[in-house]
C-alpha cells in the first residue's frame, strides 16, 4: 500500500508538483481509481481544505476527469477511468513517479532496467507494487538500494533479474512474460527490450 507521507519527502519533480492542490487531489484519485468519495472524506484523506477539494473537484468534473454521483445531498466523486485523458494522465504520472525514484541506482552495471506491470500500463492503484526488470548479473543488484527505494516510494518493489543470454533466449522462444513486458514497459536504462 502506498505511504503518502514517505512520498511527500521525495526531493524531486513530484514534490514540486505536490505543492499544487489540484495535482495533490489528482494524485489521490490516481491511486484510488475504483473508489468513490464524498467531498469531506476527500479533504480529510488528502489533507486539502473542503473548499479546495470542491473547486478542483468541479473543475475535474467539467473536464471529464471525474465522475459524480449524488446520494441524497452528498456528492460522490470518482476517477473517470473511461476517459482518454485519464489514461494518459495515469501513464504520465507513472513515468514521473518512476523517474523520481532513480531506479538506475539499484543496478548501476546492468545492461537494461525497465519497469513493467501496472505502472507501465497505467493501471496501478494504492495496493500496487512496482515491477522492475533488470537484465544483467544478479551480483549487480544492490538490495540496499532496492530497500531504500521501497522506503522512498512507500511501496514494495519486485525485481526480476535475467542474465542477458537468458533474456535473449526466452525472447526468441516468444515467452509470454517477455512478450508482455516488451509490449508495456518504461525503459529506465539501456537498449530496447
Amino acid at each position: 500500500m502506498v505511504n503518502y507521507r514517505s512520498m511527500e519527502k521525495t526531493p524531486d519533480i513530484l514534490s514540486a508538483f505536490r505543492k499544487f492542490a489540484g495535482f495533490k487531489l489528482l494524485e489521490f484519485f490516481l491511486f484510488h481509481p475504483q473508489s468513490e468519495f464524498h467531498l469531506k472524506e476527500i479533504a480529510r484523506r488528502s489533507g486539502l481544505s473542503p473548499s479546495t477539494v470542491k473547486f478542483y473537484g468541479e473543475l475535474f468534473l467539467k473536464f471529464g476527469i471525474f465522475q459524480e454521483r449524488k446520494i441524497g445531498n452528498q456528492r460522490m466523486f470518482r476517477l473517470n477511468e473511461n476517459d482518454f485523458l485519464v489514461k494518459r494522465l495515469k501513464q504520465t504520472y507513472a513515468a514521473l513517479f518512476v523517474k523520481s525514484l532513480s531506479l538506475e541506482d539499484i543496478a548501476p552495471k546492468a545492461l537494461t532496467i525497465a519497469v513493467y506491470g501496472g505502472f507501465a500500463r497505467g493501471d496501478f492503484d494504492k495496493d500496487s507494487d512496482l515491477d522492475v526488470l533488470v537484465i544483467g548479473d544478479k551480483e549487480d543488484l544492490d538490495m540496499e538500494q532496492v530497500r531504500q527505494k521501497e522506503r522512498q516510494s512507500g511501496m514494495e518493489i519486485e525485481v526480476s533479474v535475467y542474465p542477458f543470454h537468458t533474456w535473449e533466449k526466452i525472447k526468441r522462444e516468444k515467452n509470454p512474460f517477455v512478450e508482455a513486458v516488451r509490449k508495456n514497459h518504461i525503459l529506465i536504462k539501456g537498449e530496447g527490450l
